[in-house]
């Protein structure tokens, strides 16, 4: 394994926590490598259907000639198996842990599922209520727009994607603490270049007071073609296997880059911005007393009161 293209820092989460903001400014850092593709998804096979095998993730970072080199895959954090996996292949990884209010968290990503066509149950109180069934396979997710490859129900069960103090412990179980950072969501939009340059000094890089573009990223949006959109979500397996076929394999690293920019721009060309839809205060207020005692884990373990995300 040639550790010179060995990414030597992750960014594992949690999803609608910043995490794609975060790729982004480190991205532009002079120091720091990171592949155009966004969410490799390598460690976390018990969620992610889709398979690629260690050649082919170690080509996305063939480009680096950098100091430091990373990549960020929302959900590694949730996944029961990626810190250890991670663990593995690079015991000095430094992991960053990005959180959030959960109830927002909730909100955030079932906007998401919603706009990008994969959640079927456009109210969020009857999606919550689906969890049980859709946990026990009762009740399929069933959208044009979701390719099986891509499923997993895990996706679906939000107050689960919401409950981080045990997907935290286990990061915690496996790498020293001094390599975990954690950016608090809130914190990070009140004082994005502080968050930044303290992220910066956490990772090593020597220029500490560089500042990137502090662009949004991914806001809430509407998908403006459905059909067209699912396809660059989620581009058919038959159309993927005759790509690498055809491929040679010293060009691969350059069709992957330039594959994934096209799948990029296409899905933003795809959206348009729109403003999230107001949740009833009754159902907002009920979350918030669900993950009382799931906030008050979290602060213990992060050492930092946490608890006005739930302050009803």
């Amino acid at each position: 394994m040639d550790s010179q293209n060995k990414p030597d820092f992750f960014i594992v989460g949690a999803p609608k926590c910043g995490t794609t903001s975060l790729c982004y400014y480190l991205s532009q850092h002079p120091e720091i490598f990171m592949p155009e593709e966004k969410e490799p998804n390598f460690f976390n096979t018990d969620i992610v259907h889709y398979k690629r095998d260690l050649e082919e993730y170690l080509n996305l970072f063939s480009d680096h000639r950098h100091e430091l080199c990373g990549e960020g895959s929302a959900w590694y954090l949730y996944s029961n198996t990626a810190a250890q996996a991670i663990k593995q292949f690079n015991p000095q990884a430094k992991i960053i842990i990005a959180l959030r209010d959960p109830v927002a968290l909730i909100e955030s990503l079932h906007s998401e599922n919603m706009v990008c066509g994969y959640e079927t149950i456009k109210d969020l109180p009857r999606a919550i209520e689906a969890e049980a069934l859709r946990k026990n396979g009762q009740l399929a997710v069933k959208s044009a727009t979701l390719k099986q490859r891509w499923y997993c129900h895990d996706w679906y069960l939000y107050r689960n994607v919401a409950a981080f103090s045990n997907q935290v412990k286990r990061y915690l179980e496996h790498f020293d603490h001094e390599n975990i950072h954690f950016v608090i969501f809130d914190d990070l939009c009140k004082d994005t270049r502080g968050e930044y340059k303290r992220l910066l000094q956490f990772l090593g890089a020597e220029n500490t007071d560089f500042e990137p573009e502090f662009d949004i990223q991914r806001s809430n949006r509407q998908v403006k073609y459905s059909r067209f959109y699912s396809f660059f979500a989620a581009p058919p397996d038959s159309l993927i296997r005759f790509i690498r076929r055809i491929t040679p394999n010293v060009l691969k690293p350059v069709i992957s880059k330039l594959g994934w920019q096209i799948i990029s721009g296409a899905k933003r060309v795809l959206t348009i911005p729109k403003a999230r839809q107001s949740n009833d205060l009754t159902f907002r207020t009920q979350l918030k007393q669900q993950f009382e005692s799931e906030v008050m884990q979290l602060s213990k373990l992060l050492n930092r009161d946490l608890t006005h995300w739930v302050s009803r």
